[in-house]
This record gives C-alpha cells, sequence and structure tokens, in this order.
C-alpha cells in the first residue's frame, strides 16, 4: 500500500483505516468494487457478461475530502493503494474532520511516487493502474493486461452531514461494468499472437488504453 498522510499539517495519521474498523470520529472514505450485481465484492474472480476480472491495483494521489466547515486543502491524504480482491473495503479515514455538510472528494489516479512502497499489484513497476482479467470471446476465453501510468483525475458530488459525535461514513464505488464498457474485445482479440495476454496500454493497443483511462472517472461514483 502506498503511505498515508492525514490531518490538516499532512503529519501521520494515528488510524490508517485500511483493514481495520472505522473510527469514532471524523468521516471515513470507503471504496468498494462493485460485481456483475451491481452490489460490492469482497472476493473475486468478478465474472461479467464479456469479460472476467480477476485483479485491480490503483495508485490515488492527493485525495481531498471538502466541505462548508473544511474548505479546500484542509482535508488531504498524500496517497493511498486500492488493491482488489482484499476482503473488505479499503478505507481512508479523516479522524480530524469537523462536523459539517461534506460534498466533495477529489483525488488523483497517478503513476507511483518514485519514494514511495510499490503496490503489490503493480509487480514491481512504477504505474498507475493495473487490472487482469479475461475476455469472453465467442470461441474461447483470452487473458488480458492493462496497464497504464498516466493521470486521471477524479472529482465527486455527494452530500453527507456528520454530526459530533457520530462518525461519517462515504461509501465510493468503482463500477466496472462502466469503466470497460467500451472496449471492443473482438477487435482485440485479432491483433497481435493469439496465444498470448492481449495487452492494453504502454504502448499496446492504446486505443482502447485511451479509452478506459477517460471512462475512468465516469466509473467512480459515491454510494447515495
Amino acid at each position: 500500500m502506498g503511505g498515508i498522510s492525514g490531518g490538516a499539517d499532512g503529519s501521520p495519521d494515528p488510524f490508517d483505516g485500511g483493514d481495520g474498523g472505522v473510527p469514532q470520529s471524523g468521516v471515513t472514505l470507503e471504496f468498494d468494487v462493485l460485481g456483475p450485481n451491481g452490489q460490492p465484492a469482497g472476493g473475486g474472480p468478478l465474472d461479467f457478461e464479456e469479460f472476467s476480472i480477476t485483479q485491480v491495483t490503483l495508485q490515488m494521489h492527493s485525495l481531498q475530502l471538502i466541505g462548508d466547515t473544511a474548505p479546500s486543502g484542509d482535508l488531504v491524504y498524500d496517497s493511498r493503494a486500492v488493491q482488489f480482491p482484499n476482503g473488505s473495503a479499503m478505507r481512508v479515514s479523516f479522524v480530524d474532520a469537523p462536523p459539517g455538510i461534506y460534498s466533495r472528494l477529489t483525488f488523483d489516479i497517478e503513476r507511483t511516487w518514485a519514494e514511495e512502497s510499490l503496490p503489490e499489484g503493480f509487480d514491481g513497476v512504477r504505474l498507475a493502474v493495473r487490472v487482469l482479467g479475461e475476455a469472453h470471446l465467442s470461441n474461447k476465453d483470452r487473458a488480458f493486461e492493462y496497464i497504464d501510468d498516466q493521470l486521471a483525475s477524479i472529482e465527486l458530488g455527494f452530500d453527507e452531514e456528520v454530526t459530533a459525535g457520530i462518525p461519517g461514513i462515504v461509501s465510493v464505488e468503482l463500477d466496472l461494468t462502466e469503466w470497460f464498457d467500451g472496449v471492443d474485445w473482438a477487435m482485440l482479440d485479432s491483433q497481435g499472437n493469439p496465444n498470448k495476454p492481449i495487452p492494453i496500454g504502454m504502448g499496446e493497443n492504446d486505443e482502447t488504453a485511451g479509452i478506459l483511462r477517460a471512462a475512468l472517472p465516469t466509473a467512480f461514483d459515491v454510494r447515495q
């Protein structure tokens, strides 16, 4: 996982929130990957009509929570890696978030910084995104790997009121159906060596990589 810092001063947060419970104050972000039924999935692989997903790894930077009592720049986490499957929701907690109405979350999906640890799912390479899965073709299933190191900026609007003494929870969902909807799997299968996994990104099938990069911001949403 990437390093996490929290609070207005950027000092280490006493609660990481990666695999434990929700703290008793502030605001916690929970990141979920949606399965074929549109519900959060704790494990995989996830089998959709045209493809299946076995692994998703995303490097997030500059996660910023904004509200009426927390203006832009007050509540920022430097870095967080989200990996699926993980067995539970990935969490980022702003334990110092004051009571108020929170309405916006912004973050970047970006290549891992040189000074931070690489997520296990990146297999030793500095990336922003890596997804492993299989394409369901007319006569076979074929493995694919999508990798990218380009920036994608995410901005999500919502309405979450946090009262004193009661922790707030904001559930952020990644819809894989929405993300991969524009991929032409038959076209990709016709390219390159049919006996090897389909490569997407970093110089391979870059048009499809561009489609996925453009679709990623709209594939995130906050559960209302």
